[in-house]
């Protein structure tokens, strides 16, 4: 008999002998809530050693099964403990969309944007973003280059990888798309947005334009120079014309008309003192 099949039959008997003795003990106890409280001190020991064992076991058929799939099974497949006969090795292929190396002791779950079929030993990307792809990433990340990556764990965030990088819809890219210049990465990395009248881009932050200066159209990389003194642009930031202010136009027609009625009233001025001074004369 193998050495684990005697671990099985001891801690069987063990706890075969322990339920026996907590039976006799419920029967001959006749000494009240102490001999019960006994009773409840031995089951909880027992189990606990029972419970240790257990962990052992398992943690021991883990080793075991991963040291026969290595030294019997194939790359691609592996040791099949549920479907094997007692004296027999029986290998199984890997799940679809999983693999196993020959390095590897288990199958694993091949990461976002690869797939696999039946008893491959490593898993392929997809050549579109939508044929044979089993899992894709979300928007904003991409699965990068690593076929053997970790499943729900393999995806790369495009901002980490580089303040304009971006990508708007789930994928299965190794690349990242990036922002024109003019506009920086929104929401998640998701996508795009151009940076408003008034404003440059920098360092994908959209800046105001500086006193002095101006941008009239949306995406501006730089502002350019207004030199005309009755701007707004001239005297404040974030301006989007160099033209003449509503402020000065209005200021400007309101001194246009004060002139233009000292020119209508002068005359009427003028004639009447040529009036008066008609009269008296006369």
């Amino acid at each position: 008999m193998s050495k684990l099949s005697l671990t099985f039959v001891t801690i069987f008997a063990f706890a075969s002998n322990a339920e026996a003795r907590i039976h006799r003990m419920h029967k001959s106890s006749s000494r009240g809530s102490y001999c019960d409280y006994e009773v409840v001190r031995k089951m909880e020991r027992e189990k606990d050693y029972l419970s240790q064992h257990n962990e052992f076991l398992s943690e021991h058929n883990k080793e075991l099964n991963a040291i026969i799939t290595l030294n019997n099974c194939k790359a691609g497949n592996v040791f099949a403990k549920h479907n094997t006969d007692k004296y027999s090795i029986n290998c199984v292929p890997c799940p679809e969309n999983h693999y196993r190396t020959s390095t590897n002791h288990t199958c694993y779950h091949c990461p976002e944007g690869y797939y696999s079929k039946s008893g491959w030993t490593e898993c392929k990307k997809s050549e579109t973003n939508s044929s044979d792809v089993h899992t894709l990433c979300e928007k904003g990340k991409i699965i990068g280059s690593n076929k053997f990556g970790i499943h729900t764990a393999s995806c790369i965030e495009c901002y980490k990888l580089g303040d304009k990088k971006y990508m708007p819809y789930k994928n299965n890219h190794d690349s990242c798309f990036t922002c024109p210049t003019g506009s920086i990465v929104k929401y998640g990395a998701t996508f795009c947005e151009e940076c408003p009248i008034g404003h440059y881009e920098k360092d994908n932050k959209c800046v105001k334009c500086e006193v002095g200066t101006y941008a009239d159209k949306a995406g501006a990389t730089h502002c350019k120079v207004c030199s005309n003194k009755h701007s707004l642009a001239f005297v404040s930031t974030g301006g989007y014309t160099c033209e003449n202010s509503i402020f000065h136009n209005m200021a400007e027609t309101f001194n246009n008309n004060i002139v233009n009625i000292e020119n209508i009233l002068n005359p009427i001025v003028y004639g009447t003192h040529k009036s008066i001074a008609f009269v008296s004369n006369f």
